[in-house]
Formats: C-alpha cells, structure tokens, sequence
C-alpha cells in the first residue's frame, strides 16, 4: 500500500511540474501560408487634364509583384479616349508601390505608387466634318498617387485610387506639358 501511495504521490507530482513548465507551443507552429505575392489589377475611370480640355474616359492595367510585405513594382498601362472625337491618352510604364499598412489577413491595405513611363496623345484632325489624318504627340509622364484596397477574403480587393500624371513634352514646337488627374475604381487579384 506504502508504494501505491509512494506511486500516486510521485505521478501527481509529476504533472503539476510538468503542467507548471509547459508552453503553448502551436503558437511557434509555422503554418503553411502559399505565397499571394503576384498581382494582376484591373480598373475604369476618369483622366481629367488640367488646361481645361475634355476629361476622357479609360481603362488600367496592370501586372506586377511585391518583394516582401511592403515593396512591389508591376508594368502599368493606361488607355483612355475622349467620348467627342475619340482622342486617345495612353501611358505605359513601371509602377514602383510602397504598402504603408499591411498585416496578414487586414481588411484594409493602402499603398503609395510611383512610376515614370512613356505617354502618347493621339489625335484626329477633322475638317468640315471629315476625318482628315491622325497626329500622335509623345510625352515622359512621371506619376504618383495612393491606391486604398478593401480586401474580400485572401485573393480579391476592390480598391479606390486618385493620382496625378504629368505628361511632359518632348516637342514644345508641337505639343504643352499638361498635367492629368486620374480617379478611378480597382479590382486587384493575387496569386
């Protein structure tokens, strides 16, 4: 009887020591998490330019990568036409992003974006009525601008972003430098 209680006693004591020192170690556990650093986004909006010239109406593309969770680049491009005479403003060009709050699995994400690319305004000539001969200005468009995103589970965001483009010339004999307003509505997906 004296070693059956010598035995309990040594077992009780036993799991209070071991339930004294023991962690919760699945928060250490590393968990699986596939790598969402690919994106593709897709919006529509508005280009509104500064020298009081119609706002034209547009599409951006873009496809990128973020390095890790707060730097990315991607290939931007920009087309948008004017309703009236059908006037292209097109852009092309790196996106540098900086994303100033992230956390995994947030709600929200905001990133910073800069890029300088090539810009082409392409226009038509018409005469009494008639379409006569088309005209394409080039311009160095560096731009800036915040992108705001609301996350919708781990893949999707829809998103809001204002910027501004300045869209220099590289012939003042034939064109100004004007600056753009962008506003426009973005879906992003990862992979």
């Amino acid at each position: 009887m004296k070693k059956f209680l010598f035995s309990i006693t040594f077992l009780c004591l036993s799991l209070i020591c071991f339930a004294q020192t023991y962690e919760d170690y699945s928060k250490y556990e590393v968990r699986y998490e596939p790598d969402r650093s690919v994106y593709f986004e897709f919006g529509v909006g508005a280009f509104i330019p500064n020298d009081d010239s119609n706002t034209f109406t547009g599409i951006d593309l873009e496809v990128g990568r973020y390095f890790n969770d707060y730097i990315g680049a991607g290939l931007n491009f920009k087309y948008s036409s004017e309703s009236e005479w059908k006037d292209e403003l097109n852009y092309i060009g790196p996106k540098f992003r900086y994303r100033v709050y992230y956390e995994p699995r947030s709600l929200f994400d905001i990133d910073l974006y800069a890029g300088i690319g090539y810009g082409w305004y392409r226009y038509k000539e018409y005469y009494d009525g008639y379409y006569e001969a088309a005209e394409t200005m080039n311009y160095v468009v560096p731009n800036i601008g915040i992108s705001t995103y609301i996350n919708f589970g781990k893949n999707v965001a829809l998103g809001f972003e204002p910027g501004f483009m300045w869209y220099c010339s590289t012939d003042l004999n034939k064109s100004q430098s004007v600056g753009v307003w962008t506003i426009q509505g973005k879906c992003k997906i990862t992979f």
